[in-house]
């Protein structure tokens, strides 16, 4: 859900309770241990405060407002913070000293507002230039973004000199190999102790690892695309390799998940709030509500706020809370709540990448399959899915996965997402000429090392030589079921194969085609798949969720 917390319909400065206030271009944001809440306006040169009790205030910067009532004009002031000047102030962070920190990006300066005082850290105005060091003689070029990491580092996106960081007293800059682009204009580190530094550009979202002090990226270097994650403005790492971004081109509020090597091999990025796909201005407008039915205009500064997080409305003169939803973790990255136990009937579903596009909250095929165990009221203990992705993975890998899981973690229902297609995929050898034989003898091995654990296993039948329509799943058009008729035979001969030799082991099997044909001759069925990639869509993966729920529940696997 997306609310309204300050600001008013009207343009101005006007200090008072939250939902009468005025700002500008609300932009940076900023939020204190106690729940304080910072807010940079650039165009009024001004640092407001909105307090738990709902009150908004100015704690730092002044100057008059133009002929105009649009902007004031730019200027450079240390001293009491009312009397302080700004130059276009952007992001902030607060230190752990307490002190809350402010990239001045047109003055090419940090500044510090502590005690009623405005100071400045690092850089001097009229000196735009990348220069590493002591502070005293250090240079930024236009520091757009600021955060802090658990040592006390602050790091600093310092747009035309890349990612910066200022400790001890010493500036210095990360010289990414990855790419190099030094048009940074985010940069948040994730809140653990060993957390990665997330920064993003224009184009690229940068990830620098600062133990093994490599960095990697992500997202497309053309110019005319928005890539696979629209084009991020501002960031806020919320752990687990995790990150919540603005959009402003596109007028929305991301969630993207970064790599972890051995379950997520891929980054996965999807709208929160905002509208669904990427319309550009025509997403913009302004609407409090569900997450899709929500709108923005210019969104830009984003902080963390626990379950939420407050979105730096720009063009609305707002700011504005969204409720984040339950994001799902992979495997490599579970959190202490989400860890297997005794007390929950767990299923662990084993796929490929459709088992990483399992995301968020109500929509995600573990959701689904909970809600639906649990309202058959078979198991007295709450049903926990959990994904696994191993892409590409021989058999010999995934049955590597499941003993070692079996080891040490609690597991009722282990389901192997597999697609007879591609029966090479599962031989012990990784060659055709194995074949079946090869998969009957591996699974039967991993059936013999299962069931002492009381664990069920069941290979659920991916079959994708059906994914093949632009929008929608698997046959939508009469031309399109006539062009595959003698694929169709091909196929079901080779599940008849696939399920004939792996009849006599411990093994339960799903064909999950004959769900997903009857779904497509529905009247008016809508779209299960996304293109390109031909993965499930939120409602695929809901339907996924379902009938493999269902399909646990009939065969009595659920007890």
């Amino acid at each position: 859900m997306v609310t309204t917390i300050a600001g008013s319909s009207s343009l101005g400065i006007k200090d008072g309770r939250a939902l009468e206030a005025q700002f500008l271009v609300p932009s940076g944001l900023a939020r204190a241990a106690n729940g304080t809440l910072y807010v940079s306006d650039p165009a009024a040169q001004r640092i407001r405060q909105m307090l738990s009790d709902g009150t908004v205030r100015t704690v730092a910067g002044s100057g008059p407002l133009g002929t105009l009532g649009l902007s004031v004009a730019g200027g450079y002031r240390d001293g009491p913070a009312l009397e302080a000047l700004f130059d276009q102030p952007a992001g902030m962070a607060v230190g752990p000293d307490g002190a809350l920190y402010i990239a001045d990006s047109f003055n090419a300066c940090i500044r510090k507002l502590q005690n009623g005082t405005v100071s400045t850290v690092v850089g001097k105005p009229g000196e735009s230039r990348a220069v590493d060091g002591d502070a005293t003689a250090a240079r930024l070029v236009l520091p757009l973004s600021l955060s802090f990491d658990k040592s006390g580092t602050l790091w600093i996106a310092d747009y035309g000199a890349g990612i910066r960081y200022l400790t001890q007293g010493q500036l210095g800059t990360i010289k990414t190999k990855s790419y190099g682009d030094v048009q940074v204009t985010s940069v948040s580190v994730e809140p653990e102790a060993d957390g990665v530094v997330v920064a993003a550009t224009p184009q690229l979202v940068y990830v620098y690892d600062r133990t093994t002090k490599t960095d990697s990226y992500f997202g497309t270097l053309n110019d005319g695309e928005d890539g696979p994650f629209g084009r991020p403005d501002q960031l806020a790492a919320i752990g687990n390799d995790q990150v919540v971004f603005t959009d402003a081109r596109n007028n929305n509020v991301r969630y993207m998940r970064l790599p972890h090597a051995g379950f997520d091999t891929t980054f996965y990025s999807r709208t929160i709030a905002g509208g669904e796909l990427e319309k550009g201005i025509f997403n913009a407008g302004f609407a409090d509500g569900a997450g899709a039915a929500a709108r923005f205009y210019s969104p830009r500064g984003v902080v963390w706020a626990g379950d939420s997080v407050i979105v730096a409305d720009a063009g609305n003169h707002r700011l504005r809370r969204v409720s984040l939803p339950h994001f799902r973790r992979s495997e490599g990255r579970l959190s202490e709540s989400d860890h297997y136990d005794a007390s929950h009937y767990e299923v662990v579903y084993i796929s490929a990448s459709n088992a990483f596009w399992d995301t968020t909250g109500d929509d995600s095929i573990c959701a689904s399959l909970e809600r639906v165990v649990d309202a058959s009221h078979r198991v007295t203990r709450p049903a926990r899915c959990h994904t696994v992705r191993l892409d590409a993975a021989q058999l010999p890998q995934v049955a590597n996965y499941i003993k070692t899981a079996l080891l040490f973690r609690h597991i009722d229902v282990l389901v192997i997402g597999a697609n007879p297609s591609a029966a090479s995929q599962y031989p012990a050898s990784g060659s055709n000429a194995a074949g079946l034989p090869a998969l009957h003898a591996a699974m039967s091995d991993l059936a013999g090392q299962i069931k002492p654990t009381g664990a069920r296993l069941v290979m659920m039948w991916l079959n994708d030589n059906f994914l093949v329509s632009d929008d929608e799943s698997l046959m939508i058009h009469d031309t399109v079921v006539r062009s595959f008729v003698d694929q169709t035979v091909s196929v079901v001969a080779r599940f008849e194969g696939t399920f004939a030799s792996l009849r006599d082991l411990p093994i339960v099997q799903y064909d999950t085609y004959n769900d997903f044909l009857n779904y497509e001759k529905q009247p008016d069925h809508l779209p299960l798949f996304v293109n390109p990639g031909t993965h499930l869509n939120s409602r695929g993966n809901a339907f996924l969720g379902e009938r493999l729920a269902s399909f646990l529940v009939a065969a009595g696997l659920v007890k």
